[in-house]
């Protein structure tokens, strides 16, 4: 058993049991990957255990520099062949990446490790997992909800995560104390995790919640770009149109990967919403005020009903 599924029989992290020990001193864990997501939870796994040995990748040499000026005590490796074997190993590359890296790290990772991915997409990387994985080594392709304006490594902070969900999606069957040690490892970092063990599934409903939304500001930066912007546009600029730029400014290496390898669920998405907007266009056109009111509270239940209560997170 990994040292990082020590778990006692029928304990599980949900309880928050104090005893549990998950991580102990001796753990290691390998990040490969020095963007916003890696960085951060470079940091945050740092900040709860501090203790552990903590080993670095990444393919571009300023953000090796970056983490070796850091002064976060983490061995930073030239290349991905040299990391080390450890306990845990999460890959936080682009999604187009995530099977090379996996490749790479077959040569590494001992029977026992767990190997983690943090992609957006399930469905165009866990059915090649199996013919890449060494025999006993355990992998899970998380999805931390989780994100910012800006990339890279020197945006990385250790509360990225803090109060957002991750799916976790094992490939195939692991064992239970492996994945309550995943579990533990994304509470402890501050995460609320849920397991969705259907790879379709999971992209389906993110072409939703997620995928969907950013292709909109994409296509909203098309339109901007149409109107042909005047030098005095900034004073009718608010929040409204800040949050769409936001996702429109959104790095576009990412999410080439993310729309490529996701593209039949959001395309489903896009066409549901065609529907709805074609709906609003034709409402517009003769709807009378107080049909309009209603179907602004209708939005707003809605959007009440779309965002529940999340639990606490811990960490």
């Amino acid at each position: 058993m990994t040292q990082l599924a020590a778990l006692r029989d029928g304990q599980s992290p949900i309880d928050n049991n104090p005893d549990i020990l998950l991580f102990p001193c001796h753990a290691r864990i390998v990040i490969i990957g020095l963007g916003l997501l890696g960085m951060s939870l470079l940091r945050a796994a740092r900040s709860s255990w501090p203790a552990i040995a903590v080993d670095a990748y990444d393919n571009d040499p300023n953000a090796r520099e970056y983490v070796r000026s850091a002064a976060l005590r983490v061995t930073v490796h030239e290349n991905i062949q040299s990391v080390p074997p450890a306990d845990l190993f999460i890959i936080c590359t682009p999604a187009g990446a995530v099977l090379s890296s996996l490749a790479s790290l077959s040569t590494v990772a001992l029977p026992g490790a767990i190997i983690m991915d943090v992609t957006s997409v399930k469905s165009a990387i866990l059915p090649y997992v199996g013919s890449l994985l060494p025999p006993e080594v355990h992998y899970i392709s998380a999805h931390p909800m989780a994100g910012g304006s800006t990339g890279g490594a020197a945006f990385g902070r250790d509360d990225l995560f803090r109060g957002k969900p991750c799916t976790l999606t094992p490939f195939q069957t692991v064992p239970a104390d492996t994945l309550r040690a995943v579990e533990y490892f994304w509470r402890m970092v501050g995460s609320v995790p849920g397991v969705v063990t259907s790879p379709e599934r999971h992209d389906d409903r993110v072409a939703l919640t997620s995928h969907l939304p950013h292709v909109l500001a994409f296509a909203f930066m098309d339109t901007l770009e149409r109107q042909a912007l005047e030098p005095d546009d900034h004073l009718f600029i608010g929040r409204s149109l800040l949050d769409i730029i936001r996702l429109g400014a959104a790095n576009p290496n990412i999410w080439r990967d993310i729309i490529c390898m996701n593209r039949e669920h959001i395309l489903l998405q896009l066409n549901a919403f065609d529907t709805a907007l074609q709906n609003w266009r034709d409402m517009l056109a003769v709807a009378s005020d107080d049909e309009i009111a209603a179907a602004l509270h209708h939005s707003v239940s809605v959007a009440k009903r779309a965002v529940p209560q999340r639990e606490p997170a811990h960490g």
